[in-house]
């Protein structure tokens, strides 16, 4: 008998599956890792909006200088000089663009709006997300640009 038997085809396909996969896995994981930075920042954008509602004070995320860390404060709109709550760093991404209307922060108020909300886009190799804050509501959600 000449031919191949139906376990031998089938093996042949899975291993050709997997081995097809593999650039494809490879070229997903930046868009992969970015929804995980994306995942957190909304979350501790969330955490600063519950923050003021919870303290009866404006509570906001100043994004730091370096481009890949962000700080909570609470209390933004008293006149001493406070340390942040928190201060946490994108595990991948980077701040590729701040169009905030108080510039590098975001501003929760005591009623969970946003007193300066904007836009945040984040980018990792050649994958972006965009990250929205609105102002009336202070609703945070995510897009790609």
């Amino acid at each position: 008998m000449r031919g191949f038997t139906l376990l031998e085809l089938l093996i042949a396909l899975a291993i050709f599956g997997v081995l097809a996969a593999l650039p494809v896995a490879h070229d997903r994981s930046d868009a992969v890792q970015l929804d995980a930075a994306v995942r957190a920042l909304s979350a501790d954008l969330e955490s600063a909006r519950e923050e003021a509602l919870r303290g009866g004070e404006p509570a906001g995320l100043a994004f730091l200088a370096d481009g890949v860390s962000y700080a909570l404060y609470a209390d933004v709109g008293g006149a001493a000089e406070v340390a942040p709550l928190w201060t946490r760093r994108l595990f991948a991404g980077r701040l590729a663009r701040l169009a905030l209307r108080r510039a590098g922060w975001v501003v929760f108020a005591a009623d969970g709006s946003a007193i300066s909300g904007g836009v945040l886009e984040l980018g990792l190799g050649s994958e972006r997300r965009v990250v929205r804050v609105h102002e009336a509501s202070g609703v945070v959600w995510v897009t790609k640009p």
